[in-house]
């Protein structure tokens, strides 16, 4: 497209996609540099404390979220790697740009404080449980919880929790349940944001996105 120049430019966030033994990984990601029209300077994908190494010549994809338009990508061929104080990655584009629907959001490790609120019973025997729960990731789609109330799949719940100075209340959809044995907590429940709003769902994705910088600034990940 003529205007991938305003997509992918520098500083944009991006996420890097590639094949692995398990299947397609995803990684959060940045572009540091653009040496001409074809060749840009990236951050290299990091997964937890490890960094993963790619090598010259493997083809990556590189796609960008833009809003209310959805994700454009374009394969890249690595040309070199290396470690200067950061690990950065150099590519180049070897596809057009071209667009993809929207996968999943990129979950981020991360204990918050959350109340949740689920309602039990019918009608005039209604009774609505309110819990203090920790996080144990987040994304801008869901949130992984634990809980000591077992929850059943499909449970919808009401959750309240502050991220960079503002209050986040949501509704969302149970999906996932795990026993767990952590201190005060039986389970972990993985949960699907219902009707989470758009200013929502960007204050959490750029959370998620300066947390990783801080981190990679002071060598935590």
């Amino acid at each position: 497209m003529d205007d991938k120049k305003k997509l992918f430019r520098i500083g944009q966030r991006i996420e890097i996609s590639r094949e692995e033994k398990r299947g397609r990984k995803f990684y959060p990601s940045q572009i540091l540099d653009i040496i001409d029209k074809n060749v840009y300077v990236i951050s290299g994908p990091i997964y937890k404390t490890s960094f993963i190494m790619v090598h010259k010549n493997e083809i990556i994809k590189i796609s960008c979220a833009v809003k209310n338009k959805g994700r454009f990508c374009f394969e890249g061929r690595v040309l070199e790697r290396k470690f200067n104080k950061i690990y950065i990655v150099k590519i180049q584009q070897v596809s057009k740009v071209y667009r993809t629907q929207e996968r999943n959001y990129y979950r981020f490790p991360i204990n918050i404080k959350v109340i949740k609120k689920f309602v039990v019973g019918k009608s005039e025997k209604e009774e609505i449980i309110e819990e203090n729960c920790e996080s144990k990731d987040i994304s801008g789609n869901g949130i992984a919880l634990k809980t000591s109330f077992k929850h059943s799949i499909g449970d919808i719940v009401g959750m309240s929790f502050d991220i960079n100075d503002r209050t986040i209340n949501v509704m969302g959809k149970v999906v996932r349940i795990k026993p767990v044995d952590v201190f005060y907590y039986k389970y972990e429940i993985g949960v699907n944001f219902c009707d989470i709003a758009s200013k929502d769902r960007e204050t959490i994705i750029k959370y998620i996105f300066e947390r990783e910088i801080r981190m990679r600034e002071k060598g935590l990940i």
